[in-house]
């Protein structure tokens, strides 16, 4: 919630990770699983434009080089 702060945020998309989950109880889904990449994409997906700005490492690097 840094954004709500006023505070600009860079996400790195390929310096996280992410582990698998399962739906919740009574979840009407009918894959209970979901393998970490898929759940790494969406994550990054629901984040970028709302939270932060998501860019590979070498764009946040390139964009710190003076």
């Amino acid at each position: 919630m840094a954004g709500n702060l006023g505070f600009t945020v860079y996400l790195p998309c390929d310096a996280t990770a992410m582990f698998e989950h399962t739906t919740a109880p009574g979840s009407k889904l009918q894959t209970p699983n979901f393998d970490a990449e898929t759940v790494h994409e969406i994550s990054l997906g629901v984040l970028h434009n709302e939270f932060a700005t998501v860019l590979k490492t070498a764009d946040v690097l390139a964009a710190l080089t003076p």
